[in-house]
């Protein structure tokens, strides 16, 4: 109990840390026993193989099990950290919203300085067809250039590896404020998956991940707490 094994189930690896409860609670078949391994771990799994779907299934999943949220992929989830971000955000502001997924912000916003911008052309594509009127670019975070009164990233950096640089980018290209919606816990935790070349990472984070960076302001809301930077002088 308490040391690293690997067990190997329907082909997938998943590194645990609590072995007896792991084996007891393994009953089923696929990713069915994958996500009892999940719920007997105690902070962190690294799970080898696995496919697309399955993927979208452990995202929800962990969505639930780490977030607290029983509709994972309800927008209204946001509704308190929104009302922070509007607390900050003036109608002049220019706003850049990092990971804008399909526009949906901009759709609750209706901010008329909006920008955004997602490295998922799907995406992009998707949302230049619901708002043909507002800028959205494919573009990754860490080809980001340029600057704006307010920047928002939303439940992005809990898929981020190189967390360091993300928040490095996200600061200098915020003129006034930078608003980060993430999960906000005791201690820091990663976990990740990883199928074919690809990993997928899943984050929470700790109060001093985000100080580190410098004076921020943390409202804790749940499943996503609102971390608030005011941006120096550029």
């Amino acid at each position: 109990r308490g040391t690293s094994s690997r067990l190997w189930i329907q082909g997938h690896g998943v590194l645990v840390s609590d072995r007896q409860r792991i084996l007891r609670r393994a009953l089923g078949n696929g990713w069915e026993i994958l996500n009892l391994c999940l719920r007997a771990m105690i902070g962190r799994a690294e799970i080898i193989g696995g496919t697309k779907i399955g993927i979208d299934e452990y995202m929800a999943d962990w969505r639930k099990l780490f977030c607290g949220q029983h509709a994972p992929h309800k927008f209204s989830k946001l509704n308190a950290n929104i009302v922070d971000l509007r607390r900050v955000l003036r109608t002049e502001d220019s706003l850049l919203d990092v990971g804008c997924n399909t526009g949906e912000m901009y759709r609750v916003l209706g901010h008329q300085n909006y920008t955004g911008i997602d490295f998922d052309l799907h995406y992009i594509e998707t949302a230049r067809g619901a708002f043909p009127n507002v800028p959205f670019h494919c573009q990754d975070l860490f080809d980001l250039s340029g600057l704006w009164d307010v920047v928002l990233c939303s439940r992005v950096l809990i898929h981020v590896a190189p967390f360091n640089e993300a928040m490095k980018r996200l600061i200098a290209a915020a003129n006034r404020y930078l608003v980060i919606f993430a999960p906000v816990a005791s201690e820091d935790c990663c976990e990740k998956i990883r199928f074919e070349k690809d990993i997928l990472y899943f984050r929470r984070f700790s109060e001093h991940a985000f100080r580190a960076y410098g004076q921020c302001e943390i409202i804790k809301h749940h499943p996503y707490s609102t971390i608030i930077y005011i941006a120096e002088p550029k």
